[in-house]
């Protein structure tokens, strides 16, 4: 019987998570159709607090510019994609609500992999802000705190579609 370890195992993920974030097939055998019409937690011992409003429209508003500044020129003023992939509607969501996949793999993925063509440069609350923004653009509710690289808080947030 052969054994897989964790690593590997999150290793498969990752590099699945990245072929289907730049286009690419994957294996999507685990299913992950979009569902739902709130932000689902993956655990409710670990809700994200606020209800769920994760973010600040001050925060979002940051984001935009930040957005506007490093990520339009692939994905459009309207995130709809031309260059990079769509950051909303259901092809996004499709993308990204696989099982056990959080908000905390996407801003993962976004730190290590964006933009395209200088990963990792923007600072770490830049980036923050970004998935703040596009939250918003998804339908996810704004509050009264502002999203955290808090691991526990993007653990308890997938992404699904809103209402």
């Amino acid at each position: 019987m052969k054994v897989i370890h964790t690593s590997r195992i999150s290793n498969i993920l990752t590099a699945a998570l990245l072929a289907s974030a730049c286009g690419q097939d994957a294996d999507r055998s685990g299913g992950g159709q979009p569902g739902g019409d709130a932000p689902a937690v993956a655990n409710e011992s670990t809700a994200p607090p606020g209800g769920g409003k994760v973010y600040t429209e001050t925060q979002a508003a940051r984001g935009q510019t930040a957005y506007q500044n490093h990520c339009a020129f692939c994905h459009l003023d309207d995130l709809s994609g031309f260059r990079g992939l769509p950051l909303t509607g259901p092809e996004f969501i499709a993308r990204w609500n696989e099982p056990g996949v959080t908000l905390e793999n996407f801003l993962s993925f976004v730190t290590s992999a964006m933009p395209q063509e200088e990963p990792g440069t923007l600072r770490p609350q830049e980036y923050l802000d970004v998935v703040a923004y596009i939250l918003q653009a998804n339908g996810y509710p704004a509050g009264d705190r502002e999203l955290t690289a808090e691991p526990s808080v993007l653990r308890a947030i997938r992404i699904e579609p809103q209402e």
